[in-house]
This record gives C-alpha cells, structure tokens and sequence, in this order.
C-alpha cells in the first residue's frame, strides 16, 4: 500500500471516527434519562452488511433492541404501540428513535439501489473488476459510491470527452503511461512534446494547431484527476474537517440589514455542523439568497493537497509533458474537486440544519398539542372583532356543541340586556368564558369582568393566544360544519372550543398553517409536513381518545384504527354510546391487541377503561387482584410492589406489561398533559402609566422571534423581552425555550408611554444585583466615600480640589476640557454651554418585521381623523331574549 493510502485510510477513520461521535453526543440527549436497556456486552454483534451500517448510524443504540423494533414493525404493529408497549423489547426507544429507525431503512433501500445499479452498469461496461465489486459493496454512502462510480459514468458533452472524440485520447493516455513508470500502449512519432502533439493536429475541428492540442489533452487529464477517488476523499475530509465558511457583505447590502453582523463573519465547518448553529447557518443561506452577502470557503490546505494531487498524477518528475499534467492536477483540485466538495459541503450543512430546525418544529408543535385544556364543561367564546366590526358570542355545550351564537356591541349593552346575559348563564352553567387574545380583547375582557364583578358572580374569563382562529375560521372542516354562519362566529367557536381542548380543535387544521418557529418555510416543506403529521399521531395516542367525542380526524390518527374502522365508529356512536372497550370489539376491523389501550373512558364501571393499559391484560390483572370488579382503593403502594414481581403475572404479560401497570397504577386518574391552570393578569394593571420599574408581573408569551419574545401582561400595548433579557439557558436562541402561549414571570425594565414600548426582562432585578455585589462590580462612589470621612478630611479635601482646578491642565483629566471651580460662575463663553448638534433620530422601525415606519409621510394627513368603516352599524339589542332563547335551545335538544 503506497504512503497516499495509508494517509488516506487513516484520514478517512479520523472522519468517520467524528461522525461517529457527533451522532453519540446528539443522541445522548434523547437517552440521557433512559438507558438502552441492554447490556452493551451482551448486544448482538452486527453480521450483515446492514446492521453494521446501523450500528455506525445509531451507535448509541442496542442493535438487538433496533431489529426487534423493526420485526414489530414488519408484524404491522405502528410505531406509537411499539414505544409505549414494547420498551423492554426494543431497549427503551422512544417515538423519535422509532422514525429514525423507519427512515434508516429507506435511506439503506437506497443505498442497495444505487450499490446495485453501480455495478450492474459497470459490468455491462466490462470493467468491474473483483476489487473494485468489493470496494463498492462496502461503501454505504451515497457520495463516495459516486466518487467510485464517477470513472465510468456515461457523461454529458464536457470538453474532455469532445477531446476524446476527437482521438486525443490515446496522447492523454500515452503521457498518463510515461508519468507512471508504464509502457504505453502505442507509441507516438516525435522526440519532444509538440512534435509528437503535430500527429493530432487536425485540419478542420477545434483542435487546428499544437496549442489547441495541447489544452486539449489537458481537459482530458482534468477529467481524469478530478475522478481519482483518493484525491476525492482527501478533500472531501479537508473540507469538512478544517475548512471555514465566510460570509461578507454583498453587492445588495441594506441599511441597518438584518445580516450586518454577517458582513465579515467566518466559521468551522466543523462547528455549523452542530444543531446549535443551525439557526446561524440559515441566516447566512438566506443572506446569501438575498444577494445580501457572499459565501466562500477558506482553503487552508490548498498547498498540501496540491503537492498530493501531483504527486498522484505525474509520480515520475522526469517524464515528458510533465508540465501539462501538473497544470492538469492544479487546475483539477482549484476548478473541480474543490468547487464539487464545496458544494457537497453545503448540502450537507443544510441537511444538518434542516434536521434539526424541523425537530425544533416537531417540538413545538408538541407542546402546542399538549396544552391542558378545561374539559368537557359548558364555554362561551368571544371574539372581539376588529374596528368597528361587532364581536361575536358562541356558546359551547360540554360535548362541543354549538347552542347559540349572536353578535354584540358592549357599548350598546343596557341594564335589563345585562340581566338577560347573567340568567342565561344560570340555565347553561356556563364555566368559563374564552375571549380571543387581540386588539379589542382587553376591552372586552374588562367589559365582561366588571359585569360579573357588579352580579356578584366569580366565572373565570381565561385569555386565548392563538394565532390560529383565524385559519380555522376559513378552512374547509369549519365552512362544511358551519356554512351558515360568518368568520367573526367561527372564530368564537373556535376560542371556546380551543379552551375545552386545544388538540381536538387543532386536528382540524393542516399542519402547514401552524406557525411553529423560524426558518419554518426554508426547510423542505415535504420533509416537514411528515414530522410534523408523525407529531399529530404521537400527541394522539400520548393523551388518549375517547371515541364518543372525538373527531374523525383525531380518530384516524389513533394507532391501529384505519379509516374505515373511523368512519365505522363514527356510524355507531350516531345511535348508540361507547360505555366500555368491549363497545367497541362490535366495530368491523377494530384490532383490540393494537389500539384498545389508546381508548380510554373516563365513565366506564370497568375502572382499567380509564388508563392505558390494553384489554389483553385484564384477566391477568385481576385473577392477581382477586376480583372482576377493582376500584381506586385496591392499588395501594405495597400491593402495587408485590404485582411489580409477581411471577405468574410476568409469565402472562411479560416485563414489559408489567412495567406498564406499575406505573398506570401509580399514576392513576392523571391526564398527561397536567392540569389546566386558570391564568390571572394582575389586577393593579389597566393601562400602561400603572406599570411599576422592576415589579413582577405574570404574563404569557405572545410571539417568539430571533431577537426575543414579545409577552401579553394585561394591559393593551405587549412588551419585549429582548434575547439578552432572556434567561441564561435561553440565551443563544429564544425558540429553545420559549414557545407561544407559555407563562412566564416578567420584571419591567423601561416604559416608553409616547411611543407605548415596553422593555422587560426574564432576569430577577434583585438577584441580578445580588450576584454583581458578590463579584464586586459596584465601585465606591465619592459620596459613598464621603459620608465615612470627618469634616477636617473634607476640608482639606475641598482645598486640594481647588488647587487641582486652578491648573491649566490638571494631570488627572489631562486630554479632556476644563472643569470649573467649585462656587466658580460659569462665563457666557464657558465651552459648556455650546449646544451640541442634536444626534439625528434612527428611523421608527416595525419591532417584528424591521420595517421603516414612515407615520408621517403616510398618515400625517389623516391626523385628527376617523378613518370610515365599512362594517354596517349595528344597533340591535345584543343580550335582550337571551335566556328565552337558551330555554327555547335547550328544550329543542331534549326533543331531539
């Protein structure tokens, strides 16, 4: 093995040695409260070609764990049963680590397509050699299986296969023999370089004297340089491995440009690899887009892969043309290698990037399912409207539906109307109002809690930030059930709804209308739309279905239920109820084995109908309780531990059952996602003059962006939390940590009541100035020096001060202007009192979007004025026969 191979194996397992590592210390975040499961010593060793490419990918894995899943997998069980009911059996994998391993497959299926498609067309060639058959088949990446396939590839019109076609060829070839020590094939007239170039002039054609020849067979060469699979992995590993990224400013720049701090910026390959900088790499793609900046790559091994590129390419220094193959190695590794391997660099960190930005997204999309919602009780919805536009009222029965809907103008509410609002709310229990988080909300909010507050009464009015209500309000599932009505009212039922129980709401809509995160429309919208469908399906079966109230689409999400089995449910519940699981064993193709532990009902008299644990299981577990019939009283601590060992029940569910019931049984009644917390502003708040400095108030987050979170505190104007304001874990990025509709403690930091800004802080202003304290960060003032000195110390003081100031040029403020003496008078020509051109004020800028508000320009003229509205005025009596209607409401549903 020649000096070049052993450097290029062992730079190879380096890179691979890297990866492997990168993919153990990202994994290592999901597994970091879970172990694999499996004994690392006792793991099955991998033996086909595909469990050691799944090893090198998951090496944080157990394999044995891996291929379990994936005979679970090929036995049709889906992937939410596999995580909850078979951890044992596959090592602890989580739902995530379950796609993972579903995707690997496809990826492998490629691979095996493109190994077999490599070499079934190299043969035809008749050039694939036994090596080279073996070189291919274990190779498992995509690019150096085109790196191995790039000599042999039929190739479009190149300059060097025109050379080729023209018979410049056998020169190429005859010099490549001479510069390795082999005996060409043909031997060509001539003793130097040009004469033997004289036999491939050609009367017509491109190639019509010995110049053109001779560039010719130097396209060739590059050609064949730039295919040499050695010299293709060498710079491939420099590239990934040391080179950098450099953003500058492009010839597009703007002012005040959201990338300035691109305009000189540079970085490791290495480091934008990680998820961490994802966020940063995306800016500079999308800067470069923009034609705001320019991206290159730092070459920092050009010269040493130069000197390799000859060396491989012309070994023998004395032989002739020895000139032209060096040229054609220099320009293989600057014009093609380089540019190919850059670019490859590139997809490469998009690929990571993208990885990791849909993850982010998938995520949040999660905690947005797995909001706590009230339940099934009785819910009014409101939403404020817009302008002059009138809000509008749904009333929601427990089951979600809608009883009664009317538009309103508080401002038009009388006395005897108000009265006929409060007795309503007696004949529908009504406990809870939702009122959508906007413009007017506030308003409103206030309107409906000083009515209560007069009445007496203490109904919760719970704020709804969702963004989208509005979506909701114009998608096809709310025109087909609705159609009658408008989008101010389907909004409002949408807010009630979303309180009940935001993730039966959010399955109406597409997950590409869900506003997650940034860079959420530069990632591959297909790739995403699958996470993010994975992500419906986990939130699902993670909280349970009750089949009487859910909707279609949330049953064709439960695992194991097809849609004919949904649409089969969907027909049995409109005459009958689901009282138990048994129930629904009567619905044609219902798997029991698969998708009885992810119904749950919370009113059966069988009590293990409330929790996950599937049907298959009862009989087991109440031959060890010792009757049909168990209730809550049974799982006490001890009997729980003497089940968690019971060999008879082991022997019937496995560990892995057992291991379910434990901890169903320890946890039992509690709904997975929490419980639901009532938010209250602060009552001292109503407008923005009442805010205190440094006082902490209670707030949710309204909007998330990369320079911070905007947070809704109770009054009308949503304040700042700058990223540096954020907390020290959510420091480097705000979308880690912060999502929409999150509570969070706030401190105010400053008022701005011209401009209505508010800037606060995350950070605790008294704990902050606690650890400044400690580390010493506050100097000792001359007052605070003063109060400790006598009145001899200050006169003597006062007397050197004076001395000091009579100086021309006092040492101690030397380079700066003359200060005056104390009790001196200041003169008219004192340099103090030279005004100072007034700094010119930076442009109002739109704090979400950046943009230059230009007020004046465009509203200036309208000042004073009322701008019209189209919305029709409204002057009908809001409230008056409202309870009338509800009694007339209620009695029709009864007939029903």
């Amino acid at each position: 093995m020649s000096q070049i191979e052993q450097e290029n194996e062992q730079s190879l397992a380096v890179e691979t040695q890297e990866e492997v590592q990168d993919q153990i210390e990202s994994q290592e975040e999901d597994h970091s409260d879970e172990s694999t499961g499996q004994d690392k010593k006792n793991d099955r060793k991998a033996k086909t070609p595909f469990e050691h490419w799944l090893k090198r990918q998951y090496p944080s894995y157990s394999l044995d764990g891996m291929l379990r899943a994936y005979a679970s997998f090929d036995e049709g069980m889906p992937v939410p049963y596999v995580a909850f009911y078979q951890k044992e059996l596959t090592g602890g994998l989580k739902t995530a680590d379950l796609w993972r391993l579903l995707d690997a497959r496809s990826d492998w299926d490629e691979i095996s397509r493109k190994q077999n498609h490599i070499i079934t067309d190299i043969q035809s060639q008749g050039k694939l050699s036994p090596e080279l058959k073996l070189q291919i088949e274990r190779s498992s990446d995509l690019d150096r299986l085109e790196d191995l396939y790039a000599p042999f590839k039929l190739k479009r019109q190149t300059l060097g296969q025109q050379a080729r076609e023209a018979g410049l060829g056998k020169f190429a070839d005859y010099l490549w023999a001479l510069a390795h020590n082999q005996e060409p094939q043909e031997q060509i007239t001539g003793e130097s370089l040009e004469e033997k170039a004289k036999n491939f002039v050609q009367v017509d054609g491109k190639y019509q004297s010995v110049e053109n020849v001779l560039k010719g067979i130097q396209d060739i060469l590059v050609e064949k340089i730039s295919e040499i699979f050695e010299l293709r992995s060498l710079v491939r590993s420099a590239v990934l491995r040391r080179s950098k990224l450099k953003a500058q400013k492009g010839p597009k720049a703007k002012p005040n440009s959201k990338y300035a701090k691109f305009f000189d910026y540079q970085e490791p390959i290495g480091s934008l690899k990680k998820s961490v900088a994802s966020h940063r790499y995306f800016m500079m793609r999308k800067g470069w887009m923009e034609d705001e900046l320019v991206l290159s790559f730092e070459r920092p091994d050009e010269g040493i892969l130069l000197e390799k590129f000859e060396e491989i390419a012309c070994p023998n220094k004395e032989s002739l043309g020895v000139e032209v193959i060096s040229q054609s190695a220099r320009l293989a590794l600057k014009g093609n290698v380089y540019t190919v391997m850059e670019n490859e660099a590139h997809r490469m960190l998009k690929e990571n990037a993208e990885q990791h930005v849909i993850e982010t997204l998938s995520e949040n999309l999660m905690k947005k399912l797995l909001r706590p919602g009230i339940g099934r009780k009785p819910v009014m919805g409101i939403d404020p409207g817009t302008g002059n536009q009138p809000a509008s009222l749904a009333l929601i029965d427990s089951s979600g539906k809608l009883l009664l809907n009317l538009e309103f103008k508080m401002t038009e509410a009388t006395e005897s109307m108000k009265q006929d609002f409060l007795s309503s709310l007696e004949n529908l229990k009504i406990e809870a109002i939702a009122i959508a988080h906007g413009a007017k909300g506030k308003e409103t909010r206030d309107h409906f809690a000083k009515m209560l507050q007069e009445a007496g009464k203490t109904l919760p009015i719970v704020t709804v930030h969702e963004h989208t209500a509005g979506i909701y309000a114009s998608s096809p599932a709310a025109k087909v059930e609705f159609a009658d009505l408008g989008l101010n009212a389907r909004r409002s039922i949408f807010v009630a709804r979303f309180l009940q129980d935001p993730l039966s709401i959010l399955t109406h809509l597409e997950t590409k209308f869900f506003s997650l995160g940034e860079f959420q429309h530069e990632v591959n919208q297909n790739k995403l739309k699958i996470a993010l469908d994975r992500t419906l399906e986990r939130a699902v079966n993670f909280i349970g279905v009750d089949p009487n109230h859910a909707s279609p689409a949330v049953l064709n999400l439960v695992a194991g239920v097809s849609e004919e089995a949904a649409r089969e449910i969907l027909a049995y519940r409109q005459s009958n109820k689901f009282t138990n699981r048994k129930d629904l064993e009567k619905i044609p193709g219902y798997n029991a084995k698969v998708s009885s532990g992810f119904f749950r009902f919370d009113q059966s008299t069988d009590i293990l109908d409330t929790t996950f644990i599937p049907s298959s299981f009862y009989s087991s577990i109440k031959n060890f309780f010792g009757s049909e019939s168990l209730s809550k009283e049974m799982f006490s601590a001890e009997k729980i531990e003497a089940l968690s060992s019971d060999a008879t029940l082991l022997d019937a569910i496995a560990k892995d059952g057992v291991s379910l019931v434990v901890d169903e049984l320890k946890h039992f009644g509690e709904d997975p996602r929490g419980e639901f917390e009532y938010f209250q502003y602060s009552e001292s708040l109503k407008v923005l003059s009442d805010l205190q400095k440094n006082t902490v108030y209670r707030g949710v987050v309204t909007n998330v962006t990369n320079f911070g979170a905007f947070v809704d505190i109770g009054i009308e104007q949503d304040g700042l939390v700058h990223i540096s304001e954020l907390v020290d874990a959510a420091a480097k990025n705000p979308f880690d940590s912060l999502f929409p509709g999150d509570f969070i403690d706030v401190w105010v930091n400053n008022v701005n009541e011209e401009k209505k800004q508010i800037s606060l802080t995350m950070k605790d202003p008294q704990a902050k100035l606690a650890k400044n304290r400690a580390r010493g960060r506050f100097k000792k003032t001359r007052n605070s020096r003063a109060d400790l000195r006598t009145a001899d110390d200050l006169a003597v003081s006062e007397d050197k001060e004076n001395r000091d100031f009579d100086k021309q040029k006092n040492p101690r403020n030397r380079g700066k202007k003359r200060f005056r003496k104390p009790g001196e008078e200041v003169s008219a020509k004192d340099p103090r009192r030279e005004s100072k051109p007034k700094k010119e004020k930076k442009p109002r800028r739109d704090p979400k979007t950046g943009a230059i508000v230009k007020f004046e320009e465009e509203y200036g003229k309208m000042k004073g004025m009322k701008v019209p509205s189209k919305a029709k005025p409204h002057t009908f009596n809001p409230f008056a026969g409202l309870a009338d209607l509800m009694r007339d409401k209620q009695g029709n549903t009864k007939e029903d």
